[in-house]
């Protein structure tokens, strides 16, 4: 995607950096190794699906736009993009980067070193045994591998906060 800058001269487009362009993905061997794990565990899976994705990260780039006749007095006045909108090259990178971080601070995953969109973290088991649980993402869509997912995903559902 390219971005528009506004010159005396007229528009002129620059390229995003492609640092900024990249959604998580977990790949699809993580997947089948996960299921293998679960299956051998008795472990249950639950998958969701984060709705608005996009619209919970902040922009991470400097967006700016002429506001439109549907912005009433507004019309013609610049307007700077503060939330990632679908379609936005930079959108899933900027999802990807909040949403590990909330995975990370407040549900206290790790990602693995071979595949940087499996988190995993120690819990025990109803009978006090020690365990791993997963989480795999892929864009907005979350597997959840634990003896109990449920309260996992409803914590995700309740917790996760657009950043301000």
């Amino acid at each position: 995607m390219s971005h528009y800058l506004r010159h005396e001269d007229g528009l002129h487009m620059t390229e995003a950096p492609t640092s900024l362009t990249y959604p998580s993905v977990v790949s699809r061997d993580s997947v089948k190794i996960a299921f293998l794990i679960a299956a051998l565990n008795d472990i249950d899976i639950l998958a969701c699906g984060i709705k608005n994705a996009c619209l919970d990260a902040g922009c991470r780039e400097r967006i700016w736009f002429e506001a439109g006749p549907e912005c009433g007095e507004l019309r013609g006045k610049p307007c700077k993009l503060v939330r990632a909108l679908c379609g936005l090259k930079a959108s899933g990178a900027a999802w990807r980067a909040m949403f590990s971080h909330f995975i990370q601070e407040d549900l206290k995953f790790t990602p693995t070193r071979i595949d940087p969109d499996v988190y995993m973290r120690k819990n025990f088991n109803a009978h006090n045994q020690p365990y791993w649980e997963y989480l795999l993402v892929y864009v907005d869509d979350v597997l959840a591998l634990s003896h109990d997912p449920e309260p996992l995903m409803k914590g995700i559902g309740r917790d996760l906060k657009p950043k301000q």
